[in-house]
């Protein structure tokens, strides 16, 4: 019965913090960081304040742990995405379709922060950069890379490079939309123009080959 309890307990407790931080990133993404307080989190979360920071120790705290959730989010969509898919193409277009859909699902906080990120304490900003080093969309599309060329897909290039080239527009897409400059394009026109970008350089390295001095 204790054990039922404790449970129960841990289960309201992760769903107190979700709401919480649900609320936090609406705020966050619609009033902006600094002009939400903590006082404003609370009510409208329904805690009251010293219940919300019985549960992270400022604001900053909490910004942090919103961006923590994003950057889970979108692993967990790619790591879905590459887990559906063999062939390279398809894992692809499902790499760049988790990305579209979580910039769409996320769009008033990710324009925050994208665009005016707010400048937090140590220890978060540490934080905040160590899950910005994990780069994991950028090593999928690396791998992506390498077994399309393994599989005898001619792209010029080394996967490394492949890969920034088309991880940059993909990112120049999604900031234009959080921008509101443009809306997202569909996922298979980024990845055609992107192939005809790298067969046209194919070409261009063929002739370089050939035109060469031996």
């Amino acid at each position: 019965m204790r054990q039922e309890t404790l449970q129960r307990r841990a289960a309201n407790t992760e769903a107190d913090r979700e709401v919480l931080l649900s609320t936090a990133a609406f705020l966050f993404g619609s009033r902006g960081y600094h002009d939400t307080s903590m006082r404003e989190i609370a009510s409208h979360a329904g805690f009251s304040t010293g219940a919300l920071y019985e549960r992270f120790d400022s604001k900053d705290a909490m910004y942090c742990e919103v961006v923590r959730t994003h950057f889970e989010s979108i692993w967990q969509r790619l790591d879905r995405a590459l887990a559906l898919h063999r062939d390279c193409l398809p894992r692809l277009l499902a790499i760049t379709g988790a990305i579209f859909d979580h910039v769409t699902q996320h769009r008033s906080f990710l324009r925050l922060y994208e665009t005016h990120p707010p400048t937090v304490s140590e220890p978060y900003q540490s934080k905040i950069r160590q899950m910005q080093s994990e780069e994991r969309a950028r090593r999928a599309i690396i791998a992506v890379m390498a077994q399309g060329q393994d599989a005898g897909l001619m792209l010029a290039g080394e996967p490394e490079f492949l890969a920034e080239m088309y991880l940059a527009m993909v990112i120049r897409a999604a900031q234009n939309f959080l921008a509101g400059r443009q809306p997202l394009p569909e996922k298979e026109a980024i990845a055609e123009l992107f192939l005809r970008g790298a067969s046209v350089r194919r070409d261009i390295v063929r002739q370089l080959h050939k035109t060469s001095p031996a």
